[in-house]
């Protein structure tokens, strides 16, 4: 049967490519957004400083080839072209990243170089075929017990809010283009690169050195403002303020309604059809009549790390040589900063710059603006990044839901609660918040959004 009318939880970059593509195919979508704006984590917003224009993102979002004419299409020539690296700062010292195997060892004792190379020998040998039930044993097995307690567990602990050994080994399976099969694994691709009579190898992979991508001249905000203007010119509507509070489904298993609040006003918004780009453990919490005890103890379960994003507005023209500059050592608050102006000169003015500081932390953990600000100078000025007289302004954004946890057993709760999900017939969960998914890049949200899009009769 053919839906007319859809309704989307959520107006991120996925909210709104689903909303844009089916608009173009004739449906009427509303998009119920809990923020300000449209926009989500990939929205951008401007501060003025002393009368200068400064642009932010909540974080880097990098674009890629897949979708570039889609992107042109959306912003024209604000697409900028872009040819950088990352980095890792790895007890003081400045390693590529994805991390290189000629770096790792040439950053450890040559004793923990001989012992490393013998148990990953002895690893592909004897236990090529043996389960990993934890991201460390994992990670052990394809690059040596060394360096992963000197290159990655202090860095998975930052990130998970978790001893490695607690974190499920989807955490990495997840994101083997950043940490690289194995040690022989990858130094057989490098040498099968350096003999290649071609004359470039493939980009964005664990052997390419840099990446290049597209940004947009005024913020990665520039795609999803077009992608909601669109939108709202084939007549959709974005109820921005307003969050879905109940998901009312019948006896059938149908949807009915679903209940908004904005401010203090609770409307009901009927629809042929539900897109949830939301927490899956929330869109859990919100079904009426109530689900079962088993299904709330496993949303229950579920939890996320936060994000507080630092601000800080620099008095130099640049501060980094690269995109981003990741931070493993466990003294340091942050794990990643970045530069909006290593993506496009137009996100602060030219005598200035700006960085983000990303720094995870829990839900119940509660820390003061200024308690954080000085212990993310401090390392600052430690690891040489910039010192406290440049910084002449900052400010901090706490982001909910960035990251969840995949803890030990977590791959039995999510699919519990989406067979449930599956089981309602107009109703469809997504995304990386709908589906409890910690990597989804901005390629892999687009493709998302074309499938599912797809899946609708025209």
């Amino acid at each position: 049967m053919k839906k007319k009318n859809i309704i989307i939880f959520g107006a991120g970059l996925l909210g709104l490519r689903i909303g844009d593509l089916l608009s173009q195919k004739g449906y009427h979508v509303e998009l119920v957004e809990a923020s300000y704006a449209p926009g989500g984590m990939m929205g951008t917003f401007k501060r003025d400083f002393e009368g200068r224009d400064y642009y932010f993102d909540y974080g880097p979002h990098l674009l890629f080839h897949n979708f570039k004419d889609d992107y042109r299409d959306l912003i024209g020539d604000d697409l900028l072209d872009i040819s950088s690296s990352f980095s890792m700062l790895v007890k003081g010292k400045r390693l590529a990243y994805p991390l290189k195997i000629k770096e790792m060892l040439m950053n450890l004792p040559f004793r923990d170089v001989v012992l490393t190379g013998m148990e990953v020998i002895y690893n592909q040998i004897a236990k090529r075929n043996v389960h990993s039930d934890s991201l460390e044993e994992w990670i052990t097995k394809r690059f040596g017990k060394i360096p992963f307690q000197q290159f990655y567990a202090p860095y998975i602990q930052k990130c998970n809010g978790l001893p490695p050994n607690d974190v499920a080994v989807d955490w990495v399976t997840e994101r083997t283009h950043v940490t690289g099969n194995s040690l022989l694994g990858t130094a057989y691709k490098r040498i099968k690169t350096a003999l290649s009579k071609k004359d470039t190898a493939p980009n964005n992979l664990p052997s390419s050195d840099r990446i290049t991508a597209y940004y947009p001249r005024k913020g990665a905000g520039e795609i999803t403002d077009a992608l909601a203007k669109r939108i709202q010119d084939k007549g959709g509507i974005i109820h921005i303020n307003s969050r879905v509070n109940k998901v009312i489904v019948t006896d059938n298993r149908l949807v009915n309604w679903i209940s908004v609040k904005h401010g203090k006003q609770e409307v009901k918004l009927y629809a042929d059809y539900y897109i949830s780009t939301i927490p899956l453990p929330v869109l859990i919490k919100n079904i009426t009549p109530a689900v079962s005890i088993s299904y709330l103890e496993a949303a229950n379960c579920l939890k996320y790390r936060q994000l507080i994003l630092m601000y800080l507005i620099i008095d130099q023209p640049r501060v980094l040589d690269c995109i981003e500059v990741f931070f493993a050592d466990k003294e340091v608050i942050f794990k990643r900063i970045y530069e909006p102006k290593s993506l496009s000169d137009y996100m602060a003015p030219p005598h200035r710059t700006s960085l983000c500081l990303e720094i995870c932390c829990n839900e119940t953990d509660d820390f003061s603006e200024e308690e954080v600000y000085q212990k993310a100078i401090d390392n600052l000025r430690q690891t040489g990044v910039v010192t406290p007289d440049k910084i002449s302004h900052y400010f901090t954004i706490r982001v909910p839901y960035a990251y969840p946890i995949y803890c030990q057993g977590f791959k039995e709760k999510v699919n519990l609660l989406l067979d449930y999900i599956k089981s309602i017939n107009n109703l469809t969960t997504i995304g990386r918040q709908g589906l409890f998914k910690y990597h989804a890049m901005t390629n892999e949200t687009m493709e998302m959004a074309v499938q599912l899009a797809n899946s609708f009769v025209d």
